[in-house]
């Protein structure tokens, strides 16, 4: 019998997050007796999944990347060499080329690039070094990856450039979703009792990193211009992050302290998605495609969007708003009702975590 082909994912960290979890389900579904994923990271610190990947057979390395980039990327030549892995999936979006320019010095043979944001509002804005850093890194991808990926169309925009779909190495696959988690979940857990909300209360939900891409000062100047004449309103956020502690000191500064709740990093997503949240708001500043909302879709939630996020992953429950306005994201939120019908259907769907997982397999077997 020959052995499993060796796949080194690399990626900042493996906490909580939507590329993290997709590859968290791979891990947990993929035959080992064929596939042996691992995990190179470039922060040294503990994260969220390095227990479980470990209790899975598989391996979390560490390549730090915040002192100094020469001895990084020695490290990485030295430490591929000693591996020898069949595959390199780098997730770190434009410095892949660098990872992928030193897995080919190594000479792995299958070498993937995954692009998992549209990160071009953020790059218009970048000032002459980082434009040129940005072409030099699109470069190298081009040259060194075999396989170009993408989460959206947006994101495949975003670093392989408007004409990707005329590139054969380019291609989008959607991440899948583990939907028997919203099947089967545990729908008698009362949060309302446990968080200290009362039982009429209308709770707006989100799920995400507490970062800047989120816009989560936005969402609590809605909470706030909500509240004035709703005051049955409560906002959850599911989630944690660097600016956290800026966010709850907004929420003092604002007044609205007792009606929102900081939940950080959870495991129980779906059953706080279908035993909590009445609505799922999501007023992102950009995107590639964010899981957590097709997980809300799953969870049979009506989400308020904002349009800067790909229509890609609307699977019937998703209305897109301007940031331009925030009167409109409160009216709606006013005349909102909660979904009576489950529209997804998953077998079907392009979020199917079985097809996901066929797709890239297919991607691990170039030049093999």
């Amino acid at each position: 019998m020959s052995k499993p082909k060796k796949i080194i994912h690399v990626l900042g960290a493996m906490n909580i997050g939507g590329i993290e979890s997709w590859l968290m389900n791979i891990l947990r579904t993929s035959d080992r007796n064929l596939y042996e994923h691992d995990f190179l990271v470039h922060k040294a610190e503990k994260a969220y999944f390095d227990e479980e990947i470990k209790s899975l057979g598989s391996h979390k390395y560490v390549c730090d990347l915040s002192k100094n980039l020469f001895i990084y990327l020695f490290y990485l030549f030295f430490f591929l060499k000693k591996i020898k892995p069949d595959v390199v999936h780098s997730h770190v979006h434009d410095f892949s080329g660098l990872v992928l320019m030193i897995a080919w010095l190594v000479g792995v043979k299958t070498r993937i690039s995954h692009s998992h944001s549209d990160t071009r509002l953020n790059e218009a804005k970048a000032g002459f070094s980082r434009k040129l850093y940005l072409k030099m890194m699109k470069k190298l991808i081009s040259i060194f990856s075999t396989s170009c990926l993408a989460v959206s169309d947006e994101a495949a925009c975003a670093l392989y450039g408007e004409n990707w779909k005329n590139k054969p190495k380019c291609k989008v696959i959607y991440c899948g979703i583990n939907y028997e988690k919203f099947k089967n979940v545990d729908r008698t857990i009362d949060y309302r009792r446990d968080l200290e909300i009362p039982l009429n209360a209308k709770i707006i939900g989100h799920v995400g990193r507490l970062e800047k891409p989120k816009n989560h000062a936005f969402l609590l100047k809605i909470l706030y211009e909500l509240r004035k004449s709703h005051p049955e309103y409560y906002l959850v956020m599911v989630g944690d992050g660097t600016l956290r502690q800026d966010l709850e000191a907004q929420v003092d500064i604002l007044g609205i302290s007792p009606y929102v709740r900081f939940l950080g990093n959870r495991s129980d997503i779906p059953e706080i998605m279908v035993n909590l949240f009445d609505i799922f708001v999501f007023p992102s500043l950009w995107e590639g495609l964010p899981l957590t909302l097709v997980e809300a879709q799953f969870a049979n939630l009506k989400c308020l969007v904002s349009n800067q996020v790909t229509n890609e992953c609307n699977l019937g429950s998703i209305e897109y708003l301007s940031l331009e306005n925030i009167s409109t994201w409160i009216n709606k939120l006013e005349s909102c009702e909660k979904n009576l019908i489950n529209y997804v259907n998953y077998e079907n769907s392009k979020f199917n975590l079985k097809i996901s997982q066929q797709l890239i397999i297919k991607e691990y077997e170039v030049n093999f």
